[in-house]
């Protein structure tokens, strides 16, 4: 027997590729412009230097996808 919440499943496998992609693009910008040899005076900062992570407060703790996202990001950030 099937149910209709199984076509509606979350794939949730690696989910923090987007935000790591962002972030490096950012940093990889930066440099670029940072490293020009008629680099501006002012260069526009646009790399992220905070993440916010909320977490449901159901009291059950942390799920492993938290675990992970947090793990990938926390050299970044």
């Amino acid at each position: 027997m099937w149910y209709f919440s199984d076509w509606f499943k979350v794939n949730n496998d690696k989910c923090w590729d987007p935000i790591q992609s962002y972030i490096d693009q950012q940093y990889d910008n930066y440099l670029n412009q940072e490293s020009r040899v008629n680099r501006p005076v002012h260069i526009h900062d646009t790399r992220v230097h905070v993440c916010l992570y909320f977490i449901a407060p159901s009291g059950h703790g942390l799920k492993p996808l938290d675990i992970e996202f947090m793990r990938r990001l926390h050299e970044k950030v």
